[in-house]
């Protein structure tokens, strides 16, 4: 006797792999954050159905891969991609994080986030928040990750956006990314680069022997917050004559001088933070994925994004 197709099952709209499509939905959605074995448990307790971790790996990676299929013919320059209306102010932030892949190999996945800037007032005082979050990430060369993401940035509207700023940490793929998708895009020094450089020019600074005030840090991310970096760079400069080991660091903040006018950007109303974009790439696991996974999901939990692009 030959395997068929039960007419109920077709009635029932049962997808290939015996789950309903409530079920399928609900595994795909768990393995997406969740180890595979723990997904299954969580389906089991959750909705009484009983699949095997690797029943879930195969369906989360398969649903991966079509969603992958579709996003990246989206992505052609010619092809329909759907669009919501952009809003007034997008900032959006790019970045890489290194991710182990299973034998030891490490990989870097490219990522970038979208976000709509809103002025609001909390507790009394006017700040500024980036809000309805979607990322999309690949691990790919950087040109053909610009290529890739570009459906996800049309779907936004970056190109239609009013206004548009670029956080990044300044490397020269991140620039060339943010001129192929919006140009005219205010580009900002993440904060959080610019005050690592800092500390770690503190470190270099002690670990020689030198005297630092116990705040000088506290003070010099201050100033260059509140006042620009003028000044700060003047007085790093200075230091460099006396410490020369911290002659990386100060250059990588000279090349980005332009980048940290943090006091204009935030009078502007301008987020000079990026949501940790690389945190978001490896969800804060360092388990091990094949590169198949790295490419088109989170099978491990190592990279959250069955599918590639996701809402926060």
């Amino acid at each position: 006797m030959e395997a068929g197709f039960f007419p109920l099952d077709q009635e029932l709209q049962v997808p290939e792999g015996h789950l309903l499509p409530h079920a399928q939905d609900t595994l795909v959605r768990l393995s997406s954050e969740l180890p595979f074995r723990r997904a299954a448990t969580h389906l089991e307790q959750t909705l009484g159905v009983v699949v095997h971790a690797s029943t879930a790996r195969r369906q989360t990676l398969a649903v991966g891969q079509r969603m992958l299929e579709v996003q990246n013919t989206q992505a052609q320059p010619l092809s329909a991609c759907p669009e919501e209306p952009a809003a007034e102010r997008l900032a959006m932030s790019s970045d890489g994080s290194m991710v182990p892949l299973v034998g030891g190999v490490w990989a870097e996945v490219k990522m970038v986030a979208v976000g709509e800037v809103q002025r609001c007032r909390r507790k009394g005082e006017e700040q500024t928040v980036t809000t309805k979050l979607t990322y999309c990430a690949r691990m790919a060369p950087a040109a053909t990750f610009a290529d890739q993401a570009s459906a996800e940035l049309r779907r936004r509207g970056i190109e239609r956006a009013k206004e548009v700023c670029a956080i990044q940490d300044g490397a020269e793929w991140i620039q060339g990314f943010v001129q192929g998708h919006r140009h005219d895009a205010l580009r900002i020094l993440d904060f959080a680069h610019a005050a690592s450089s800092v500390y770690a020019i503190a470190d270099k600074i002690r670990e020689g022997g030198g005297h630092l005030p116990p705040k000088w840090v506290d003070g010099i991310l201050h100033r260059l917050k509140h006042e620009g970096p003028t000044r700060v760079l003047l007085h790093l400069t200075r230091l460099v004559r006396r410490y020369p080991q911290i002659q990386e660091q100060v250059t990588y903040l000279q090349k980005r001088r332009d980048l940290m006018d943090y006091p204009t950007y935030r009078a502007a109303g301008w987020p000079i933070g990026s949501w940790r974009v690389s945190r978001a790439a490896t969800n804060g696991s360092s388990k091990p994925v094949s590169k198949a996974q790295a490419c088109i999901g989170n099978p491990s939990m190592s990279i959250p994004c069955s599918p590639c692009v996701w809402h926060s």
